[in-house]
């Protein structure tokens, strides 16, 4: 099996589209991408599909062979330096802690139900290091690093001078830029009758559960997860910063 599935309208139609998919990051990634070659629309898939394997490889914790794995086992030993995608995502995600009312914690999920862990992240920018204070910290990345690959494969896209594209991880993180083939913006529909999006060079990220009996968002003041069928969706200019609101939105009304 290939490393994508894809289907192309040629040229000589009203546009040209290129749809293609594959699995990473533990979700099905959709990519449409319009008004360009196949072999250019093929090479930037595959530039988009090796991004997106690049920052799984950095940020799966349950990976041994990834920098997050390595760093959540040696770092409360000694000062780790990390890759600057890794440096700057935990970075981001300690100041996100207080800007959400402490909501978005990446250690939450620390050794013994260990609290507090977020203030534990040592960071020396000038060398890129990272030290926890406390044994039981451990970073988590799975709230944000979808949102991060994202904004990489939007930014190589724009650096390639795409103007018309779609980009969506599990419908639940999507970027959408330019037009649709049948008009202006790209109109996104939730599922269940859930409410409609017509984006503009913008991304739109949705967090909750899907059913009632799923539970994976847990609340860092109560421990406790968050119960229920329910879904939030934000619509922002980075794809990061969705993460951390839609997020923040499911955890909030609980407090």
């Amino acid at each position: 099996m290939s490393k994508y599935l894809y289907q192309y309208k040629p040229q000589g139609a009203t546009i040209s589209v290129l749809y293609a998919w594959f699995e990473a990051m533990h979700t099905r990634i959709d990519m449409v991408v319009c008004d360009l070659s196949e072999l250019k629309s093929i090479e930037l898939c595959d530039r988009g599909y090796e991004e997106i394997q690049r920052i799984s490889s950095v940020m799966n914790r349950f990976d041994p062979a990834s920098e997050l794995y390595n760093l959540n086992l040696c770092a409360s030993k000694q000062y780790i330096k990390v890759s600057d995608d890794l440096f700057q995502v935990i970075k981001y995600a300690k100041e996100s802690f207080s800007k959400t009312n402490e909501s978005f914690d990446i250690t939450v999920h620390s050794k013994n139900d260990f609290t507090g862990g977020i203030d534990c992240i040592e960071m020396i920018e000038k060398y890129r290091s990272i030290r926890y204070s406390h044994p039981d910290v451990q970073i988590d990345l799975g709230g944000i690093a979808k949102g991060y690959a994202l904004d990489r494969v939007v930014k190589i896209m724009l650096g390639k001078g795409v103007e018309h594209f779609l980009f969506n991880f599990g419908n639940s993180s999507i970027a959408a830029h330019g037009n649709n083939p049948n008009g202006e913006g790209w109109k996104i529909s939730l599922k269940d009758g859930g409410e409609s999006y017509e984006l503009h060079n913008e991304f739109l990220t949705v967090s909750g559960n899907n059913t009632g009996e799923r539970k994976h968002i847990l609340n860092p003041q109560t421990r406790k997860y968050v119960e229920g069928k329910m879904e939030q969706a934000v619509v922002t200019s980075t794809g990061i910063e969705g993460e951390v609101l839609s997020t923040t939105k499911c955890i909030l009304p609980l407090r």
